[in-house]
C-alpha cells in the first residue's frame, strides 16, 4: 500500500487524504472478524506508516466543542 501511494502521489492534482484513528479502527475491526489478525495488522500498519495518508489526532477537546 505504501508503494502504491508513493507512486501515485506525484500524479495527484490534490493533497493527500486525511483521516483519524477512529476511521482506521472502523476499518481494522471488520478485518479482524472477516479476514484474520495478520491482514488486519498489515492494513493498520500500511495506513499508520503511510506518507500519503495524514493521520490526525482527535482529542477530547474536539468532542467538548461539538
Amino acid at each position: 500500500m505504501k508503494t502504491f501511494f508513493s507512486e501515485l502521489l506525484p500524479e495527484l492534482p490534490y493533497r493527500p487524504p486525511y483521516t483519524d484513528q477512529y476511521v482506521v479502527d472502523e476499518l481494522v475491526t471488520p478485518l479482524l472478524y472477516k479476514a484474520d489478525r495478520a491482514k488486519a495488522t498489515k492494513a493498520y500498519g500500511s495506513i499508520t506508516e503511510s506518507e500519503a495518508i495524514q493521520l490526525l489526532s482527535v482529542g477530547d477537546s474536539v468532542f467538548v466543542k461539538t
